[in-house]
């Protein structure tokens, strides 16, 4: 396999990214070495918090956040994905894979002896998050979700959207990631949208005088395009059909829900209320009938399960967002400056969940 490794003098004059890098080699399938980083901070005794970045980030997504949780007593771990960030960089398209991806983080954790880990993500490109599997590492890892940042288009539906994100990660040789991420989480005028959308079309990217520090955050892991075969390969391998990867997907999603039932024996509640509407049911649906569901396998997701109960699940996602629109309620999908709405609830989560 060959394997990239971006230059240290790229990150250099990253504007707050003052993080010492840590870094643990694992063994590839084939033997190779792959040097994965991550950042460490925090007091060691304190609870440790697991956040992992997506599509087509890094570990400088969690910038901002961590001295607000170091400040509160919380060890923070961001590790980059191969591929992504510090990070080694496989070469070749081939050289990805959905579950290569889990392997290579459940080998980095083992390396590391990581315990008690409260595993939180960015739901910024909610398709290329990983499962991690708990059960195979053995070792406790509850999971959070953030918000979704990264704004919503609800004229197609999700499944066609995400295609069309596929096509053009793969398509695009020099996938232009700064100039997408500083006009996904910045706020720019319309002017210099067009104008440096200009520069990109002429194949000037990088004479753009007026780039953030953000934009060229997103862009110091790419010295040239051979190093951007993560972002461009990663999202056509998410799967969008059941694959081996379901199982690990399976095994997390049952540890969620008897963490549900752990909340409600401790605080005596009666119900839990979850958000699963009927584009959920629907895919659950086409997933029964794909794996050959002996019993009915269009019953999909029950409406009441037990003390489970999905009050949105008659209607789509359209249906949400529209009455949301209509009654002026806040649509969470929008939210630009996630750091500020994350803070107080990953620290009060932290300490006072008790089984960490």
């Amino acid at each position: 396999m060959k394997i990239l490794r971006t230059p240290d003098s790229r990150f250099k004059n990253i504007k707050d990214f003052p993080y010492d890098p840590n870094y643990t080699v694992i063994k590839t399938h084939d033997g190779s070495d792959l040097r994965i980083h991550h950042i460490d901070e925090g007091p060691n005794d304190g609870p440790t918090l697991l956040v992992m970045h997506g599509q087509p980030v890094w570990s400088y997504l969690y910038s901002r956040m961590i001295p607000y949780l170091t400040d509160a007593g919380i060890r923070v771990i961001a590790p980059d994905l191969p591929g992504y960030g510090k990070s080694d960089k496989p070469a070749s398209r081939e050289d990805y894979s959905y579950q290569r991806q889990v392997d290579w983080m459940t080998d980095w954790i083992k390396a590391n002896d990581f315990n008690n880990l409260t595993f939180f993500k960015i739901k910024a490109f909610r398709n290329s998050d990983i499962k991690l599997n708990p059960i195979s590492m053995q070792r406790e890892i509850r999971k959070m979700d953030g918000k979704n940042i990264s704004g919503s288009d609800s004229s197609h539906h999700p499944a066609l959207s995400f295609m069309y994100w596929q096509k053009l990660c793969w398509d695009t040789e020099d996938l232009p990631i700064g100039f997408m991420m500083t006009n996904m989480m910045e706020r720019n005028s319309r002017i210099k949208i067009l104008i440096y959308f200009i520069f990109l079309r002429l194949g000037l990217r990088k004479l753009f005088p007026f780039k953030s520090n953000l934009d060229k955050a997103y862009e110091a892991p790419f010295p040239d395009p051979s190093y951007k075969m993560g972002p461009r390969a990663m999202p056509s391998h998410v799967p969008m059909i059941p694959d081996q990867s379901l199982e690990a997907q399976k095994k997390a999603r049952e540890l969620r829900y008897d963490f549900f039932t752990f909340l409600s024996l401790k605080y005596n509640y009666t119900h839990i209320m979850t958000a699963h509407h009927l584009d959920d049911n629907i895919e659950t649906i086409l997933i029964n009938i794909y794996r050959g569901k002996k019993l009915n396998p269009l019953t999909g997701i029950k409406q009441i399960n037990n003390t489970i109960v999905r009050p949105l699940l008659s209607f789509t996602k359209d249906d949400i967002v529209n009455y949301a629109k209509k009654n002026k309620l806040t649509e969470f999908d929008k939210s630009y400056d996630f750091e500020k709405n994350f803070i107080l609830f990953l620290v009060q989560y932290v300490f006072t969940n008790d089984s960490s």
